[in-house]
């Protein structure tokens, strides 16, 4: 099972899973061969942020 640390990448999560069944998660089933290796890509999106004041316009 490999695993992504969201902690890891701040500002960061998981992106959409469009176009595969397999859940959305932070980890990944692989099944390999002893001592061999693999690489498996985990796609990350810019986090949603909040409107904060100077972004709302309008008289103070």
């Amino acid at each position: 099972t490999l695993a992504i640390d969201l902690t890891s990448t701040p500002g960061y999560t998981l992106a959409p899973n469009l176009y595969f069944i397999e859940r959305n998660s932070q980890s990944r089933l692989v099944r390999l061969a002893p001592g061999s290796l693999g690489r498996v890509n985990f796609a990350v999106t810019p986090a949603a942020r909040g409107v904060n004041s100077s972004q709302q316009g309008g008289a103070k």
